[in-house]
């Protein structure tokens, strides 16, 4: 089968690094697989070249660009030949649907990544996207959709759901995983003693990742016990990592806590913390409680998207924007910890090797190709 992805870019994401690893999967399967990129942002690039696997940059020239950029996706898609077109959030998947009267032959598939509050924030900047995306969801073949959330957000904008599946996510469990060297590194890098406990926020510095409440909770927990450190790892706007370093101070707790920008060696990282938060408000399918777990670190979530459904019985769930309950929950994970680390470790790491890897990620999404085509 030839296999085309339309993505805007392929830096470091969470979405990209899903589109690679599903790529790379499919390749390895034997499949013929290319992947066609709006813009120039693609340090990804070269991963996906090493498997063989075509890598095309249209250059597209801002939003404005739809006429020649158009007429480019269409020539390369002629060279491909394509069996499936297989668009990746957003503009690609819209695109994908434009050109279909020129490909009546190749099946186009969308692949949709947002939970309803995500899309929410885009449509506010763009409304009139939400009924284009509605009316050109059924002149597509197939939605695919990584996470309950997801799901449930598309039936209630009445997308065609006869057409919809969901995918969860795969997380590598080769390239996260247990590793002590990596956790003696980091924590000597970071100066956190191995009898310290490491209580680790990682993803981009937004309001919707709740760092306030992550850094209420600590302030919380530091109150009852001073064994403990925490770290937010991750860019952002500056402006808003200074209001996150005021919150820290007035707290009284900015001594005991990091702010660390995102780096690429993030597998190492997780190895360095005792346990996970996402502190978020919203969220579909979370790769970095994915893996956190992978790595065996165990996780306090808030109830949001399907991030209890990831964790299952290894990790604590409490109700968003509670840094009361954060606080508590995080307090009873260390006295697990305590109890039988190995153990919780192992079946942390378990519960993602036997229902999210990336395996069963390109299994399944094969599965539901070849049923299509």
């Amino acid at each position: 089968m030839r296999i085309a992805f339309l993505t805007r870019s392929l830096i470091s994401c969470g979405a990209e690094r899903q589109l690679v690893e599903l790529a790379k999967g499919l390749c390895r399967r034997g499949h013929d697989v290319s992947v066609i990129v709006f813009y120039p942002q693609c340090q990804l690039a070269d991963e996906l070249r090493e498997m063989g696997i075509r890598v095309w940059i249209l250059n597209k020239r801002g939003r404005w660009d739809i006429l020649h950029f158009i007429a480019n996706l269409i020539e390369v898609l002629r060279i491909e030949e394509a069996d499936v077109l297989h668009g990746y959030i957003g503009t690609p998947n819209m695109f994908a649907a434009l050109i279909k009267p020129f490909f009546p032959k190749m099946k186009i598939i969308w692949g949709m990544r947002s939970s309803a509050n995500e899309v929410a924030v885009q449509e506010a900047v763009q409304p009139f996207l939400r009924i284009a995306e509605t009316c050109l969801s059924y002149c597509v073949d197939l939605i695919i959709v990584n996470s309950l959330a997801g799901l449930n957000y598309l039936k209630q904008r009445h997308f065609p759901e006869k057409k919809i599946v969901m995918i969860s996510n795969g997380i590598d469990s080769d390239r996260f995983c247990c590793e002590p060297s990596a956790r003696q590194k980091i924590r000597r890098e970071w100066e956190i003693e191995e009898k310290q406990i490491l209580i680790g926020l990682i993803g981009r510095l937004r309001p919707e990742k709740g760092h306030k409440v992550f850094l209420k909770a600590a302030a919380f927990l530091l109150m009852q016990r001073r064994d403990v450190r925490f770290v937010c790892v991750g860019d952002g706007d500056p402006h808003y990592r200074q209001e996150l370093n005021n919150l820290a101070s007035f707290l009284g707790i900015h001594e005991q806590v990091a702010f660390v920008p995102s780096r690429p060696d993030i597998n190492c990282v997780y190895n360095a913390l005792d346990i996970l938060v996402s502190a978020s408000y919203w969220e579909g399918f979370s790769n970095v409680i994915g893996e956190a777990m992978a790595s065996g670190v165990p996780c306090v979530v808030t109830d949001v998207g399907d991030s209890a459904r990831i964790v299952g019985n290894t990790g604590i769930v409490v109700p968003p924007d509670n840094p009361e309950a954060m606080a508590k929950a995080l307090n009873d994970m260390i006295s697990l910890l305590a109890e039988n680390k190995v153990q919780l470790t192992q079946e942390t790491r378990q519960r993602i090797v036997e229902q999210f890897g990336t395996e069963s990620l390109v299994d399944t999404t094969l599965k539901t190709l070849l049923m299509l085509t």
